[in-house]
């Protein structure tokens, strides 16, 4: 490639970016699959494409690009991710689960990925599991308000309240502003205040 294609390339890369951020999805893929006919193994340009088609809902072309990213950079961690959170919007849980595996594996530290393998084990209604996944997500990244609340859910549904509670305070201590949090957080002082109630009565 000569210099002068590089420069475009670059050029490109960045309009691209600058194109997704404002949100002209079909503009910044033009300029991807401008790239990829002077580049094809431009793994930025297919990692970058596969994201503004993941934007645009088409998700088995996001992932058809990923998978270009991935054959030329299999330790790209983000693109396994972005590969797992495609998987998930089409409902193929244990997939996506492979995906983000596979972004942990060359990032063990990556919250998001644990945050999202979180969310597929949810799905699947395997709670203890999605709990695991999401105390991986706060080990690496304390402040991660989504994962503390989805926690609290998944804590719910194993009816182990308290625990629950307390990981929504932890998102309120992150987050006061979240009011769906706060009624929540009463609903489940109110459910656990029935139980003791009914606890109570059989004493």
């Amino acid at each position: 490639m000569s210099n002068v294609q590089q420069m475009e390339v670059t050029f490109l890369l960045q309009k691209g970016l600058c194109l997704k951020k404002q949100r002209d999805y079909p503009s910044a893929i033009a300029c991807y699959d401008r790239i990829l006919k002077l580049k094809s193994d431009c793994t930025d340009a297919w990692y970058n494409r596969g994201n503004s088609l993941y934007c645009l809902g088409e998700y088995e072309a996001a992932i058809s690009s990923y998978d270009e990213a991935l054959e030329l950079e299999p330790g790209f961690s983000e693109a396994w991710n972005n590969r797992g959170s495609a998987l998930d919007d089409l409902q193929r849980y244990d997939e996506a689960i492979l995906s983000y595996d596979q972004a942990l594996k060359f990032c063990s530290s990556y919250a998001s990925a644990w945050y999202n393998r979180g969310l597929c084990l949810r799905n699947l209604e395997r709670f203890e599991d999605a709990i695991l996944s999401y105390d991986w997500a706060i080990e690496f990244n304390p402040d991660h308000y989504l994962a503390w609340y989805n926690r609290a859910l998944a804590l719910c549904q194993l009816e182990q309240m308290i625990k629950a509670l307390s990981s929504l305070d932890k998102v309120l201590e992150l987050r006061p502003d979240l009011e769906e949090v706060w009624t929540r957080r009463a609903n489940l002082l109110s459910a656990m205040g029935q139980i003791e109630s009914v606890t109570i009565g059989y004493d």
